[in-house]
């Protein structure tokens, strides 16, 4: 008898939460394939906390792209460029969690509906120099929403929301500076 309470207990637990495992993360955007910019360039980050968690994975994006004819990162004062493209990333994640909670009352029966989400509003701040003069400053923003079940595996959200910031904010940049390709490369030459 008691046996048969745990088995159904747990058969209960496994059914509930049968849906909750799910993910709503839209794919990264495909990767534009763009003309280098005939310019060699140095990258420097700013220091904030965002910087130094997504400026790297989208300056990896740029040089898998081939962004620029040559490009250097991390810049140091004498590596061999036309100019210098500061990097500098802010804004942050906001939660949703109470719908999650109201799930767990209800032991997933709702789960496969509604979850807990975040909602991210990040800023790309781009600043080209030469020779410390500034040349150009261009920003855009890239607003974010995911969402997921309660079973869902924490780490892999994390890591494909990161994963998809990074690559919408690489594209942005990608945006910015061929929208001003032209400007960009008499100005450095």
């Amino acid at each position: 008898m008691h046996d048969r309470r745990i088995a159904s207990a747990f058969l209960l637990i496994t059914i509930s939460l049968a849906g909750c495992a799910w993910q709503k993360i839209p794919p990264p955007p495909p990767r534009v394939t763009v003309e280098p910019l005939p310019v060699a360039v140095g990258i420097e980050v700013s220091t904030s906390p965002v910087t130094n968690v997504y400026a790297p994975r989208v300056i990896e994006i740029w040089d898998q792209q081939k962004l620029f004819k040559k490009m250097i990162y991390p810049y140091r004062e004498g590596d061999p460029v036309d100019g210098v493209i500061r990097v500098e990333i802010d804004g942050l994640w906001t939660g949703n969690a109470s719908a999650g909670f109201l799930i767990g009352l209800t032991l997933g029966l709702a789960s496969p509906f509604v979850g807990p989400s975040m909602d991210g509003n990040h800023r790309l701040q781009l600043t080209v120099e030469k020779k410390g003069d500034v040349l150009r400053s261009f920003s855009g923003t890239v607003a974010t929403h995911v969402s997921w079940g309660l079973a869902a595996n924490s780490s892999e959200v994390g890591r494909k929301t990161d994963d998809l910031l990074a690559a919408r904010l690489a594209q942005l940049g990608v945006q910015l500076i061929h929208s001003r390709r032209h400007e960009l490369v008499s100005s450095l030459q």
